[in-house]
């Protein structure tokens, strides 16, 4: 179960630092611009990372250590 909560805390970390990254990127962009890349961002990591790897640990066995 630990395993799992670090995982997870890892895979936020990283997202959040592409997130301000991006932010980085977009500062001189427009507002809407940075907007919909941040929406884009978003929607991405959520459907390509965190939501297909929730489904990935509940599919793993859980091991005492």
């Amino acid at each position: 179960m630990a395993k799992h909560s670090n995982e997870r805390m890892s895979q936020a970390l990283v997202a959040q630092l592409g997130g301000q990254t991006l932010a980085a990127a977009l500062r001189q962009k427009p507002q809407e611009t940075q907007q919909l890349w941040m929406t884009v961002f978003g929607v991405g990591v959520q459907l390509g990372a965190i939501l297909p790897y929730s489904r990935l640990q509940e599919a793993r066995p859980i091991v005492w250590d």
